[in-house]
């Protein structure tokens, strides 16, 4: 995948930047906590993609977010995992670690506490 132009003007031209805009703004507006919790999960996961260490910061901000903030959310399991993944590109392995342990010990059963 490209990656997102510098330019803010060119910006509005990849589609993958309108996607990360547009999951921004609806986060903005009310929604339902199931339909929240989805959209932070994707623009965490728009923002993993990119190859900026800026962009993981705010991935693994919005993942940890949605992990704590909805834990009962069918892809929180994941967050977590995703959150460790994150933080290991970022340098920050004690902390991925530690993501990894509440992924095991808050949802045990799931693939991705392995």
């Amino acid at each position: 995948m490209a990656p997102i132009p510098a330019d803010p003007a060119s910006a509005s031209e990849d589609p993958h930047a309108r996607s990360i805009d547009r999951l921004e703004e609806l986060l903005t507006k009310g929604v339902a906590d199931d339909t929240r919790a989805e959209m932070m999960f994707r623009l965490a996961g728009l923002y993993a993609e990119l190859g900026d260490p800026a962009a993981w910061e705010k991935a693994a901000k919005l993942f940890r977010a949605m992990a704590t903030g909805f834990p009962d959310a069918e892809r929180a399991a994941e967050a977590w995992f995703r959150l460790a993944e994150v933080l290991r590109r970022l340098g920050r392995d004690g902390e991925a670690d530690e993501a990894m342990n509440t992924l095991r010990t808050r949802y045990p059963g799931s693939p991705f506490a392995r």
